[in-house]
Protein backbone atom coordinates (compact mmCIF):
# COMPACT_ATOMS: atom_id res chain seq x y z
CA UNK A 1 0.00 0.00 0.00
CA UNK A 2 1.31 3.56 -0.63
CA UNK A 3 1.66 5.62 1.83
CA UNK A 4 1.03 8.98 -0.14
CA UNK A 5 -0.71 11.38 1.80
CA UNK A 6 -5.10 12.01 1.25
CA UNK A 7 -5.34 15.00 0.19
CA UNK A 8 -7.81 17.59 2.39
CA UNK A 9 -10.63 17.89 -0.43
CA UNK A 10 -12.01 14.39 -0.15
CA UNK A 11 -9.76 13.24 2.94
CA UNK A 12 -13.17 12.84 5.32
CA UNK A 13 -14.93 11.12 2.49
CA UNK A 14 -12.25 8.07 2.19
CA UNK A 15 -12.77 5.19 4.76
CA UNK A 16 -9.58 3.17 5.02
CA UNK A 17 -10.68 -0.38 4.37
CA UNK A 18 -8.80 -3.72 4.40
CA UNK A 19 -8.36 -3.67 0.89
CA UNK A 20 -9.41 -1.69 -2.35
CA UNK A 21 -12.86 -3.25 -2.88
CA UNK A 22 -13.79 -2.30 0.52
CA UNK A 23 -12.64 1.87 0.33
CA UNK A 24 -14.29 1.81 -3.09
CA UNK A 25 -17.72 0.67 -1.86
CA UNK A 26 -17.14 2.99 1.29
CA UNK A 27 -16.35 5.87 -1.20
CA UNK A 28 -18.86 5.01 -3.78
CA UNK A 29 -21.33 5.23 -1.72
CA UNK A 30 -20.89 7.99 -0.20
CA UNK A 31 -22.59 11.78 -0.49
CA UNK A 32 -19.82 12.87 -2.90
CA UNK A 33 -17.34 11.37 -5.39
CA UNK A 34 -14.86 12.73 -7.65
CA UNK A 35 -12.04 11.76 -9.94
CA UNK A 36 -9.51 13.00 -7.66
CA UNK A 37 -10.83 10.43 -4.93
CA UNK A 38 -10.49 7.40 -7.16
CA UNK A 39 -7.71 8.14 -8.16
CA UNK A 40 -6.32 8.35 -4.51
CA UNK A 41 -7.65 5.02 -3.74
CA UNK A 42 -7.08 3.18 -6.52
CA UNK A 43 -3.78 4.57 -7.85
CA UNK A 44 -1.97 6.49 -4.83
CA UNK A 45 -3.26 4.39 -1.98
CA UNK A 46 -2.88 0.82 -3.07
CA UNK A 47 -0.84 1.34 -6.40
CA UNK A 48 -3.41 -0.17 -8.72
CA UNK A 49 -2.67 -1.03 -12.57
CA UNK A 50 -5.10 -2.58 -15.25
CA UNK A 51 -2.80 -5.90 -14.95
CA UNK A 52 -4.19 -6.33 -11.77
CA UNK A 53 -7.07 -8.46 -10.93
CA UNK A 54 -10.09 -7.57 -8.38
CA UNK A 55 -12.70 -10.61 -6.87
CA UNK A 56 -15.36 -8.01 -6.29
CA UNK A 57 -17.09 -5.37 -8.32
CA UNK A 58 -20.12 -4.29 -6.56
CA UNK A 59 -18.60 -0.57 -5.90
CA UNK A 60 -18.97 0.07 -9.49
CA UNK A 61 -23.02 -0.48 -8.78
CA UNK A 62 -22.78 1.48 -5.91
CA UNK A 63 -21.37 4.10 -7.69
CA UNK A 64 -23.66 4.22 -10.70
CA UNK A 65 -26.66 3.80 -8.90
CA UNK A 66 -25.45 6.68 -5.97
CA UNK A 67 -28.59 9.52 -6.63
CA UNK A 68 -25.99 11.97 -4.30
CA UNK A 69 -23.92 13.28 -7.60
CA UNK A 70 -23.85 12.89 -10.77
CA UNK A 71 -21.37 10.13 -12.32
CA UNK A 72 -19.36 11.59 -14.86
CA UNK A 73 -17.91 10.51 -18.12
CA UNK A 74 -14.29 10.24 -16.59
CA UNK A 75 -15.47 8.24 -13.90
CA UNK A 76 -15.60 5.66 -15.30
CA UNK A 77 -13.32 5.97 -18.40
CA UNK A 78 -11.23 6.09 -15.31
CA UNK A 79 -12.24 3.14 -13.27
CA UNK A 80 -12.86 0.97 -16.63
CA UNK A 81 -9.53 1.55 -17.53
CA UNK A 82 -7.74 0.61 -14.13
CA UNK A 83 -10.36 -2.25 -14.20
CA UNK A 84 -12.48 -3.31 -16.88
CA UNK A 85 -14.04 -6.33 -15.45
CA UNK A 86 -16.31 -4.05 -13.32
CA UNK A 87 -18.68 -3.23 -16.52
CA UNK A 88 -19.67 -7.30 -16.48
CA UNK A 89 -20.61 -6.91 -12.52
CA UNK A 90 -24.15 -7.68 -12.17
CA UNK A 91 -26.36 -7.49 -8.93
CA UNK A 92 -26.90 -10.48 -6.27
CA UNK A 93 -30.56 -10.45 -5.94
CA UNK A 94 -32.13 -9.62 -9.31
CA UNK A 95 -29.09 -10.21 -12.36
CA UNK A 96 -29.18 -6.71 -13.44
CA UNK A 97 -26.19 -5.00 -15.86
CA UNK A 98 -24.57 -2.09 -14.63
CA UNK A 99 -26.57 -0.31 -17.50
CA UNK A 100 -30.00 -1.65 -15.87
CA UNK A 101 -28.74 -0.08 -12.91
CA UNK A 102 -27.43 3.24 -14.48
CA UNK A 103 -31.22 3.34 -15.68
CA UNK A 104 -32.16 3.77 -12.73
CA UNK A 105 -30.37 7.03 -11.76
CA UNK A 106 -32.09 10.15 -12.45
CA UNK A 107 -28.66 11.55 -13.15
CA UNK A 108 -27.73 8.91 -15.82
CA UNK A 109 -26.51 11.01 -18.89
CA UNK A 110 -26.62 9.45 -22.67
CA UNK A 111 -22.26 10.06 -22.46
CA UNK A 112 -21.75 7.80 -19.72
CA UNK A 113 -24.51 5.07 -21.06
CA UNK A 114 -22.73 4.90 -24.62
CA UNK A 115 -19.73 4.34 -22.43
CA UNK A 116 -21.14 1.18 -20.84
CA UNK A 117 -22.43 -0.03 -24.05
CA UNK A 118 -19.22 0.53 -25.92
CA UNK A 119 -17.35 -1.63 -23.28
CA UNK A 120 -20.00 -4.05 -22.96
CA UNK A 121 -22.57 -4.34 -26.23
CA UNK A 122 -24.12 -7.95 -25.26
CA UNK A 123 -25.55 -6.22 -21.99
CA UNK A 124 -28.41 -4.77 -24.22
CA UNK A 125 -29.39 -8.34 -24.81
CA UNK A 126 -29.13 -9.55 -20.99
CA UNK A 127 -32.13 -10.17 -19.06
CA UNK A 128 -32.09 -10.00 -15.07
CA UNK A 129 -34.21 -12.76 -12.98
CA UNK A 130 -37.70 -10.45 -14.50
CA UNK A 131 -36.74 -10.94 -17.75
CA UNK A 132 -35.95 -7.50 -18.04
CA UNK A 133 -33.54 -5.85 -20.57
CA UNK A 134 -32.06 -2.32 -20.15
CA UNK A 135 -34.99 -1.33 -22.52
CA UNK A 136 -37.35 -2.27 -20.25
CA UNK A 137 -35.68 -0.52 -17.65
CA UNK A 138 -35.52 2.55 -19.97
CA UNK A 139 -39.24 2.56 -20.71
CA UNK A 140 -40.23 1.66 -17.02
CA UNK A 141 -38.03 4.70 -16.08
CA UNK A 142 -39.75 7.66 -14.62
CA UNK A 143 -37.38 10.26 -13.42
CA UNK A 144 -35.37 11.47 -16.56
CA UNK A 145 -36.09 14.08 -19.30
CA UNK A 146 -37.59 13.17 -22.16
CA UNK A 147 -34.55 14.39 -24.62
CA UNK A 148 -32.38 12.01 -22.18
CA UNK A 149 -34.43 8.99 -22.71
CA UNK A 150 -34.67 9.28 -26.27
CA UNK A 151 -31.40 10.24 -26.69
CA UNK A 152 -30.67 6.66 -24.50
CA UNK A 153 -33.18 4.75 -26.51
CA UNK A 154 -30.87 5.78 -29.51
CA UNK A 155 -27.81 4.45 -28.01
CA UNK A 156 -29.30 1.21 -26.49
CA UNK A 157 -30.97 0.42 -29.71
CA UNK A 158 -27.91 1.56 -31.88
CA UNK A 159 -25.72 -1.12 -30.28
CA UNK A 160 -27.54 -4.19 -32.09
CA UNK A 161 -26.71 -2.94 -35.24
CA UNK A 162 -29.25 -4.03 -38.38
CA UNK A 163 -32.69 -2.89 -38.16
CA UNK A 164 -33.67 -6.79 -37.77
CA UNK A 165 -31.44 -7.22 -35.11
CA UNK A 166 -33.47 -3.67 -33.32
CA UNK A 167 -37.36 -4.96 -33.82
CA UNK A 168 -35.90 -8.47 -32.06
CA UNK A 169 -34.70 -6.23 -28.84
CA UNK A 170 -38.28 -4.96 -28.82
CA UNK A 171 -39.80 -8.62 -29.18
CA UNK A 172 -38.57 -9.66 -26.00
CA UNK A 173 -40.85 -10.02 -23.12
CA UNK A 174 -40.59 -10.07 -19.70
CA UNK A 175 -41.35 -13.16 -17.25
CA UNK A 176 -44.51 -13.95 -15.66
CA UNK A 177 -43.52 -12.22 -12.91
CA UNK A 178 -43.88 -8.76 -15.13
CA UNK A 179 -46.64 -10.19 -16.79
CA UNK A 180 -44.58 -10.94 -19.88
CA UNK A 181 -44.92 -7.43 -20.78
CA UNK A 182 -42.91 -5.87 -23.94
CA UNK A 183 -40.77 -3.17 -23.42
CA UNK A 184 -43.51 -0.85 -25.60
CA UNK A 185 -46.52 -1.80 -22.51
CA UNK A 186 -44.25 -0.75 -19.84
CA UNK A 187 -43.35 2.73 -22.01
CA UNK A 188 -47.19 2.82 -22.05
CA UNK A 189 -47.66 2.27 -18.33
CA UNK A 190 -45.67 4.66 -17.14
CA UNK A 191 -46.79 8.20 -16.80
CA UNK A 192 -44.02 10.27 -18.09
CA UNK A 193 -43.66 8.65 -21.87
CA UNK A 194 -43.90 11.75 -23.79
CA UNK A 195 -45.38 11.19 -27.61
CA UNK A 196 -41.80 11.77 -28.80
CA UNK A 197 -40.60 8.57 -27.21
CA UNK A 198 -43.13 6.34 -27.64
CA UNK A 199 -43.38 7.68 -31.57
CA UNK A 200 -39.53 6.40 -31.65
CA UNK A 201 -40.08 3.01 -29.98
CA UNK A 202 -43.14 2.71 -32.70
CA UNK A 203 -40.78 3.57 -35.63
CA UNK A 204 -38.38 0.27 -34.58
CA UNK A 205 -40.88 -2.09 -33.25
CA UNK A 206 -42.86 -4.69 -34.92
CA UNK A 207 -46.52 -3.99 -36.37
CA UNK A 208 -47.98 -6.33 -34.56
CA UNK A 209 -46.11 -5.20 -31.43
CA UNK A 210 -48.93 -2.79 -31.38
CA UNK A 211 -51.78 -5.34 -31.09
CA UNK A 212 -50.01 -7.49 -28.59
CA UNK A 213 -51.17 -8.59 -25.36
CA UNK A 214 -49.23 -9.06 -21.47
CA UNK A 215 -50.42 -11.76 -19.72
CA UNK A 216 -53.14 -9.22 -18.21
CA UNK A 217 -54.75 -9.69 -21.89
CA UNK A 218 -53.67 -5.22 -22.13
CA UNK A 219 -52.44 -4.18 -25.31
CA UNK A 220 -50.29 -0.81 -25.29
CA UNK A 221 -52.92 1.24 -25.91
CA UNK A 222 -55.44 -0.59 -22.54
CA UNK A 223 -52.06 0.17 -20.67
CA UNK A 224 -51.77 3.84 -21.37
CA UNK A 225 -55.66 4.61 -21.13
CA UNK A 226 -55.18 2.35 -17.49
CA UNK A 227 -52.61 5.57 -16.80
CA UNK A 228 -54.57 8.42 -18.18
CA UNK A 229 -51.76 9.76 -20.50
CA UNK A 230 -53.68 11.21 -23.42
CA UNK A 231 -50.14 11.73 -25.12
CA UNK A 232 -49.21 8.13 -25.91
CA UNK A 233 -52.91 7.43 -26.52
CA UNK A 234 -53.08 9.73 -29.35
CA UNK A 235 -50.14 8.42 -30.55
CA UNK A 236 -50.60 4.55 -30.14
CA UNK A 237 -54.29 5.13 -31.71
CA UNK A 238 -52.72 6.97 -35.15
CA UNK A 239 -50.11 4.32 -35.55
CA UNK A 240 -53.09 1.53 -34.88
CA UNK A 241 -56.65 2.91 -35.29
CA UNK A 242 -57.74 -1.04 -34.82
CA UNK A 243 -56.49 -1.49 -31.34
CA UNK A 244 -59.28 0.71 -30.31
CA UNK A 245 -61.75 -2.21 -30.78
CA UNK A 246 -58.97 -4.84 -29.40
CA UNK A 247 -60.97 -6.45 -26.25
CA UNK A 248 -58.64 -7.54 -22.91
CA UNK A 249 -59.66 -10.61 -21.56
CA UNK A 250 -57.61 -10.19 -18.13
CA UNK A 251 -59.22 -9.62 -14.84
CA UNK A 252 -62.79 -9.57 -13.81
CA UNK A 253 -62.12 -5.29 -13.11
CA UNK A 254 -60.45 -4.64 -15.83
CA UNK A 255 -61.64 -6.34 -19.10
CA UNK A 256 -63.20 -4.88 -22.20
CA UNK A 257 -62.20 -2.27 -24.40
CA UNK A 258 -59.69 0.55 -23.89
CA UNK A 259 -62.31 3.29 -23.22
CA UNK A 260 -63.80 0.62 -20.85
CA UNK A 261 -60.09 0.62 -19.09
CA UNK A 262 -60.16 4.43 -18.59
CA UNK A 263 -64.00 4.44 -17.28
CA UNK A 264 -62.92 1.91 -15.16
CA UNK A 265 -59.87 2.87 -14.15
CA UNK A 266 -61.32 6.62 -13.30
CA UNK A 267 -63.97 5.03 -11.42
CA UNK A 268 -61.66 3.47 -9.32
CA UNK A 269 -59.47 5.83 -8.81
CA UNK A 270 -62.24 8.71 -7.69
CA UNK A 271 -63.32 6.17 -4.81
CA UNK A 272 -59.80 5.53 -3.53
CA UNK A 273 -59.23 9.47 -3.62
CA UNK A 274 -56.49 9.29 -6.16
CA UNK A 275 -57.12 11.90 -8.92
CA UNK A 276 -60.04 13.23 -11.78
CA UNK A 277 -61.58 11.09 -14.16
CA UNK A 278 -59.95 10.91 -17.98
CA UNK A 279 -61.85 13.12 -19.29
CA UNK A 280 -59.56 14.22 -22.33
CA UNK A 281 -58.63 10.51 -22.82
CA UNK A 282 -62.00 10.09 -23.21
CA UNK A 283 -62.63 12.54 -25.32
CA UNK A 284 -60.26 11.66 -27.54
CA UNK A 285 -61.16 8.45 -27.67
CA UNK A 286 -64.79 8.93 -28.76
CA UNK A 287 -64.04 11.31 -31.32
CA UNK A 288 -61.74 10.41 -33.17
CA UNK A 289 -62.06 9.15 -36.95
CA UNK A 290 -64.16 6.14 -37.19
CA UNK A 291 -63.57 5.17 -33.31
CA UNK A 292 -66.91 2.93 -32.15
CA UNK A 293 -65.61 3.64 -28.45
CA UNK A 294 -68.75 5.22 -27.00
CA UNK A 295 -70.91 1.66 -27.94
CA UNK A 296 -68.27 -0.61 -26.41
CA UNK A 297 -69.75 -2.68 -24.02
CA UNK A 298 -68.34 -3.87 -20.83
CA UNK A 299 -70.29 -6.14 -18.62
CA UNK A 300 -73.74 -5.50 -20.96
CA UNK A 301 -73.25 -2.00 -20.41
CA UNK A 302 -72.37 1.32 -22.24
CA UNK A 303 -69.34 3.68 -21.58
CA UNK A 304 -72.33 6.29 -20.63
CA UNK A 305 -73.22 4.48 -17.90
CA UNK A 306 -70.42 3.90 -16.01
CA UNK A 307 -69.55 7.74 -16.66
CA UNK A 308 -73.26 8.35 -14.85
CA UNK A 309 -72.08 6.04 -11.83
CA UNK A 310 -68.65 8.28 -11.29
CA UNK A 311 -71.11 11.15 -9.93
CA UNK A 312 -72.79 9.13 -7.40
CA UNK A 313 -72.85 10.75 -4.29
CA UNK A 314 -71.11 8.00 -2.41
CA UNK A 315 -68.77 8.29 -4.81
CA UNK A 316 -68.11 12.02 -4.73
CA UNK A 317 -64.72 12.38 -3.31
CA UNK A 318 -62.88 14.05 -5.08
CA UNK A 319 -63.65 17.86 -5.63
CA UNK A 320 -65.64 18.68 -8.64
CA UNK A 321 -66.35 15.38 -9.89
CA UNK A 322 -70.31 16.02 -10.36
CA UNK A 323 -68.92 18.50 -12.74
CA UNK A 324 -66.27 16.21 -13.91
CA UNK A 325 -68.86 13.43 -14.42
CA UNK A 326 -71.25 15.49 -15.96
CA UNK A 327 -68.78 16.62 -19.23
CA UNK A 328 -67.89 12.86 -20.05
CA UNK A 329 -71.49 12.20 -19.59
CA UNK A 330 -72.31 14.81 -22.30
CA UNK A 331 -69.14 13.28 -24.45
CA UNK A 332 -70.63 9.95 -24.04
CA UNK A 333 -74.09 11.01 -24.91
CA UNK A 334 -72.65 13.16 -28.08
CA UNK A 335 -71.25 10.07 -29.47
CA UNK A 336 -73.83 7.66 -28.77
CA UNK A 337 -77.29 8.92 -27.59
CA UNK A 338 -78.79 5.59 -28.18
CA UNK A 339 -77.14 4.60 -25.09
CA UNK A 340 -79.48 6.25 -22.97
CA UNK A 341 -82.31 3.63 -23.96
CA UNK A 342 -80.19 0.42 -23.62
CA UNK A 343 -81.25 0.00 -19.91
CA UNK A 344 -81.86 1.88 -16.90
CA UNK A 345 -79.34 4.28 -15.43
CA UNK A 346 -80.92 3.59 -12.13
CA UNK A 347 -81.08 -0.18 -12.01
CA UNK A 348 -77.84 -0.71 -13.16
CA UNK A 349 -76.55 2.36 -10.42
CA UNK A 350 -77.63 -0.19 -7.50
CA UNK A 351 -76.59 -3.10 -9.13
CA UNK A 352 -73.23 -1.76 -8.98
CA UNK A 353 -72.56 1.40 -6.43
CA UNK A 354 -70.89 0.38 -3.29
CA UNK A 355 -73.64 -0.10 -0.50
CA UNK A 356 -75.95 1.35 -2.56
CA UNK A 357 -78.90 -0.05 -0.99
CA UNK A 358 -77.15 -0.26 2.27
CA UNK A 359 -76.18 3.99 2.32
CA UNK A 360 -79.51 6.00 1.44
CA UNK A 361 -76.85 8.80 0.85
CA UNK A 362 -75.49 6.44 -2.15
CA UNK A 363 -77.51 7.95 -5.14
CA UNK A 364 -76.58 9.34 -8.81
CA UNK A 365 -76.31 12.92 -8.31
CA UNK A 366 -79.00 15.08 -9.07
CA UNK A 367 -77.10 17.08 -12.14
CA UNK A 368 -76.81 13.73 -13.61
CA UNK A 369 -79.99 12.62 -13.20
CA UNK A 370 -81.78 15.64 -14.53
CA UNK A 371 -79.57 15.22 -17.80
CA UNK A 372 -80.53 11.97 -18.10
CA UNK A 373 -84.20 12.76 -17.73
CA UNK A 374 -83.98 15.67 -19.88
CA UNK A 375 -82.37 13.94 -22.98
CA UNK A 376 -84.79 10.88 -22.74
CA UNK A 377 -87.57 13.54 -24.04
CA UNK A 378 -86.03 13.58 -27.40
CA UNK A 379 -86.45 9.50 -27.74
CA UNK A 380 -90.31 10.48 -28.15
CA UNK A 381 -92.19 9.74 -31.28
CA UNK A 382 -92.02 12.99 -33.74
CA UNK A 383 -95.40 13.75 -33.09
CA UNK A 384 -95.42 13.97 -29.78
CA UNK A 385 -92.41 16.17 -29.72
CA UNK A 386 -94.49 18.44 -31.56
CA UNK A 387 -97.11 18.83 -28.58
CA UNK A 388 -94.00 19.50 -26.74
CA UNK A 389 -91.40 22.01 -29.22
CA UNK A 390 -94.05 23.53 -31.92
CA UNK A 391 -94.63 22.20 -35.31
CA UNK A 392 -90.84 22.35 -36.25
CA UNK A 393 -89.11 20.67 -33.32
CA UNK A 394 -85.79 20.28 -34.90
CA UNK A 395 -85.42 23.69 -35.91
CA UNK A 396 -86.41 24.58 -32.52
CA UNK A 397 -83.76 22.55 -30.43
CA UNK A 398 -81.28 23.68 -32.95
CA UNK A 399 -82.46 27.43 -31.76
CA UNK A 400 -82.05 26.40 -28.10
CA UNK A 401 -78.62 24.88 -28.22
CA UNK A 402 -79.17 21.73 -27.52
CA UNK A 403 -76.42 19.40 -27.57
CA UNK A 404 -75.36 17.09 -30.37
CA UNK A 405 -76.57 13.91 -28.87
CA UNK A 406 -80.13 15.32 -28.65
CA UNK A 407 -80.23 16.15 -32.14
CA UNK A 408 -78.67 12.79 -33.33
CA UNK A 409 -82.17 11.44 -31.44
CA UNK A 410 -84.22 13.53 -33.34
CA UNK A 411 -82.80 13.36 -36.64
CA UNK A 412 -82.45 9.31 -36.15
CA UNK A 413 -86.06 9.44 -35.03
CA UNK A 414 -87.53 11.35 -38.38
CA UNK A 415 -84.34 12.05 -40.79
CA UNK A 416 -87.11 13.89 -43.10
CA UNK A 417 -87.13 16.77 -40.67
CA UNK A 418 -83.30 17.53 -41.96
CA UNK A 419 -85.36 18.82 -45.16
CA UNK A 420 -88.28 20.19 -43.82
CA UNK A 421 -88.32 24.39 -43.63
CA UNK A 422 -89.98 26.03 -41.38
CA UNK A 423 -92.62 29.26 -42.60
CA UNK A 424 -89.68 31.29 -44.01
CA UNK A 425 -88.19 28.50 -46.14
CA UNK A 426 -85.59 28.15 -43.62
CA UNK A 427 -84.44 24.51 -42.74
CA UNK A 428 -82.70 23.14 -39.88
CA UNK A 429 -78.67 23.44 -41.45
CA UNK A 430 -79.40 27.07 -42.35
CA UNK A 431 -80.43 27.82 -38.96
CA UNK A 432 -77.57 25.55 -37.47
CA UNK A 433 -74.64 27.84 -39.53
CA UNK A 434 -76.54 31.41 -37.92
CA UNK A 435 -77.16 30.33 -34.63
CA UNK A 436 -75.34 27.14 -33.10
CA UNK A 437 -72.72 27.21 -30.68
CA UNK A 438 -71.36 23.95 -31.75
CA UNK A 439 -69.13 23.17 -34.85
CA UNK A 440 -70.07 19.29 -34.70
CA UNK A 441 -73.81 19.29 -34.99
CA UNK A 442 -72.78 21.10 -38.13
CA UNK A 443 -70.92 18.67 -39.37
CA UNK A 444 -73.41 15.89 -38.33
CA UNK A 445 -76.05 17.69 -40.24
CA UNK A 446 -74.18 18.18 -43.30
CA UNK A 447 -73.13 14.50 -43.17
CA UNK A 448 -76.35 13.12 -43.00
CA UNK A 449 -77.94 14.91 -45.09
CA UNK A 450 -75.79 16.90 -48.04
CA UNK A 451 -77.81 17.60 -50.25
CA UNK A 452 -79.04 20.43 -47.68
CA UNK A 453 -75.96 22.31 -48.63
CA UNK A 454 -77.69 23.24 -51.73
CA UNK A 455 -81.01 23.57 -50.48
CA UNK A 456 -82.23 27.51 -50.29
CA UNK A 457 -85.07 29.60 -48.31
CA UNK A 458 -87.54 31.35 -49.36
CA UNK A 459 -84.94 34.15 -50.25
CA UNK A 460 -82.87 32.03 -52.22
CA UNK A 461 -80.11 31.62 -49.25
CA UNK A 462 -77.90 28.91 -48.99
CA UNK A 463 -76.60 27.66 -45.71
CA UNK A 464 -73.29 29.74 -46.63
CA UNK A 465 -74.83 32.81 -47.77
CA UNK A 466 -76.82 32.56 -43.87
CA UNK A 467 -73.16 31.46 -42.68
CA UNK A 468 -71.34 34.66 -43.93
CA UNK A 469 -74.48 36.76 -43.31
CA UNK A 470 -73.55 36.32 -40.10
CA UNK A 471 -70.04 36.50 -40.41
CA UNK A 472 -69.64 33.23 -38.76
CA UNK A 473 -66.28 33.14 -39.83
CA UNK A 474 -64.68 29.33 -38.78
CA UNK A 475 -68.56 28.19 -40.18
CA UNK A 476 -67.85 29.99 -43.52
CA UNK A 477 -64.22 28.19 -43.82
CA UNK A 478 -65.66 24.76 -42.70
CA UNK A 479 -68.14 24.47 -45.59
CA UNK A 480 -65.40 25.81 -48.28
CA UNK A 481 -62.50 23.43 -46.98
CA UNK A 482 -64.66 20.93 -45.74
CA UNK A 483 -67.60 20.71 -48.60
CA UNK A 484 -65.83 22.63 -51.18
CA UNK A 485 -67.59 25.27 -53.10
CA UNK A 486 -71.15 24.64 -52.93
CA UNK A 487 -73.32 27.39 -53.62
CA UNK A 488 -70.12 29.62 -53.34
CA UNK A 489 -71.16 30.52 -57.34
CA UNK A 490 -74.68 30.99 -56.50
CA UNK A 491 -76.77 34.11 -56.19
CA UNK A 492 -79.89 34.62 -53.85
CA UNK A 493 -83.14 36.27 -55.51
CA UNK A 494 -81.62 39.58 -54.87
CA UNK A 495 -78.69 38.92 -56.65
CA UNK A 496 -76.12 38.32 -53.70
CA UNK A 497 -72.87 36.25 -53.39
CA UNK A 498 -72.12 34.68 -50.50
CA UNK A 499 -69.59 36.99 -50.15
CA UNK A 500 -71.77 40.22 -50.59
CA UNK A 501 -73.23 39.33 -47.78
CA UNK A 502 -70.14 38.92 -45.49
CA UNK A 503 -68.70 42.31 -47.11
CA UNK A 504 -71.78 44.10 -46.12
CA UNK A 505 -71.77 42.61 -42.53
CA UNK A 506 -68.21 43.36 -42.11
CA UNK A 507 -68.71 46.74 -43.09
CA UNK A 508 -71.96 47.65 -41.01
CA UNK A 509 -71.37 45.77 -37.65
CA UNK A 510 -68.77 48.02 -35.84
CA UNK A 511 -68.00 44.75 -33.37
CA UNK A 512 -66.01 42.88 -35.96
CA UNK A 513 -62.80 43.35 -36.17
CA UNK A 514 -61.88 43.57 -40.62
CA UNK A 515 -58.35 43.47 -39.52
CA UNK A 516 -58.73 40.38 -38.21
CA UNK A 517 -56.23 37.52 -39.78
CA UNK A 518 -59.82 35.73 -39.49
CA UNK A 519 -61.54 37.69 -41.95
CA UNK A 520 -58.98 38.29 -43.79
CA UNK A 521 -58.91 34.26 -44.47
CA UNK A 522 -62.29 34.06 -44.75
CA UNK A 523 -62.51 36.18 -47.65
CA UNK A 524 -59.63 34.81 -49.09
CA UNK A 525 -61.45 31.04 -49.30
CA UNK A 526 -64.23 32.83 -50.76
CA UNK A 527 -62.47 34.46 -53.35
CA UNK A 528 -60.41 31.23 -54.13
CA UNK A 529 -63.11 29.17 -54.01
CA UNK A 530 -64.90 31.24 -56.96
CA UNK A 531 -62.38 33.35 -58.75
CA UNK A 532 -64.35 34.77 -61.13
CA UNK A 533 -66.42 36.82 -58.43
CA UNK A 534 -65.20 40.08 -59.06
CA UNK A 535 -67.03 39.84 -62.75
CA UNK A 536 -69.60 39.11 -61.18
CA UNK A 537 -70.07 41.74 -58.49
CA UNK A 538 -71.44 44.93 -59.41
CA UNK A 539 -68.78 47.59 -58.45
CA UNK A 540 -71.14 50.26 -57.83
CA UNK A 541 -72.67 47.96 -55.57
CA UNK A 542 -70.23 47.10 -53.52
CA UNK A 543 -70.59 48.03 -49.39
CA UNK A 544 -69.12 51.12 -48.26
CA UNK A 545 -67.64 52.02 -45.85
CA UNK A 546 -69.22 53.42 -42.94
CA UNK A 547 -67.93 55.72 -40.35
CA UNK A 548 -65.01 57.12 -42.32
CA UNK A 549 -63.54 53.62 -43.15
CA UNK A 550 -61.97 53.01 -46.68
CA UNK A 551 -64.12 50.54 -49.38
CA UNK A 552 -62.86 47.15 -48.59
CA UNK A 553 -61.86 46.65 -52.51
Amino acid sequence: MSSTTITPSYAAEITPGKGLHDELIAYCSGKEVTMEGLHEIIVNRWGWSPKKKIDNFAFFLRLLCNENFTVTEGMVKFILQYIPEAVFVRTSAQKKTVVHVMLQNKFVTPQVVQILVDAFPRCVWIQDTNGLTPIHALCAADCHDDSVKVDILDILLGSVGLHNNKMKLLEIGANSVQRRMLPIHFAALNKSTSATFMEKLIEVCPRYVLCSTAESGFTPLHCACYKNNLAVVEVLVKAYPKGLDIKSKGSHNFRGYPINIALRKAYEENYMDKTKPYVDVVRFLVNFPGSRASTQMYEYHSPLHWACLLASSRQARVEGIEEISLELVRILFDSCPAAIQLSDIGLFFQAHAPTAQQDPRAVLHPSVMEFLAYHRVFTLPFNELKEIYGPYPLHSIIMKNECLGSIKLLVKGNPAALQIPNDDGVIPLHLAVQHHHSIEVIQFLIKFDRSTLIMSDSEGNTALHHACSCARYNIVTLLLKRHGAVSVSKQNLKGKLPIELLLFRADSDSTLDNDSTTYTSTVYHLLRSYPDTLMKMDPMKVPSAQNGKSKRW
